[in-house]
């Protein structure tokens, strides 16, 4: 998938459960979540380096990235569910895309792949708790096991920053204290 965004000229980075895995503490999990800043002329490149691999509706696609939305395609190969969450336009979605690291995703798996900056896997799961109701045990385990293993290398300033931009800084200030 990753090579597919890079032969298209896609900017994108891993995300979800994946990222603050590769940040924090590992975990299973059921799909894959990738954030792209697909347009509509990345369709035509993106499908073509996807190949038959990957089921996609192209016309879904097309729809995503005129809404900015996301979409499922999956992997036959493997039969997982892929989330690709076309990224936005708004402030924060354009600094995440610029935060990119490219690095391991897990110390025994060295594939490099763009993940996110710490910083902004926390702030990332923190919204999607908030969303869900701050009902999600496993949100708040992905926060706070970032917190945890990135302790003392985290940009404080940006995150309250952030937080305080995406109606989140009461969240992070509570698993901060936590």
């Amino acid at each position: 998938m990753s090579r597919a965004f890079e032969k298209a000229g896609v900017t994108y980075y891993l995300c979800g459960s994946m990222a603050s895995s590769a940040h924090g503490v590992p975990r299973a999990s059921a799909d894959v979540d990738f954030v792209a800043d697909l347009m509509p002329h990345h369709v035509g490149p993106w499908l073509a380096a996807l190949g038959k691999d990957f089921e996609v509706d192209a016309e879904m696609l097309r729809e995503a990235i005129e809404q900015r939305r996301s979409l499922n395609i999956f992997d036959m190969r493997s039969a997982t569910k892929v989330d690709v969450f076309v990224a936005g336009f708004d402030s924060w979605d354009r600094e995440q895309l610029k935060r990119v690291r490219i690095g391991p995703l897990t110390r025994q798996d060295q594939t490099a792949v763009a993940l996110p900056a710490p910083e902004d896997t926390v702030l990332a799961k923190l919204r999607w708790y908030r969303a869900g109701g701050e009902s999600s045990d496993r949100q708040w385990a992905d926060v706070l096991g970032v917190l945890r293993v990135q302790a003392g290398g985290l940009d404080l300033d940006y995150m309250r920053r952030w937080a305080k931009n995406i109606g989140v800084l009461d969240l992070l200030e509570r698993a901060l204290a936590s």
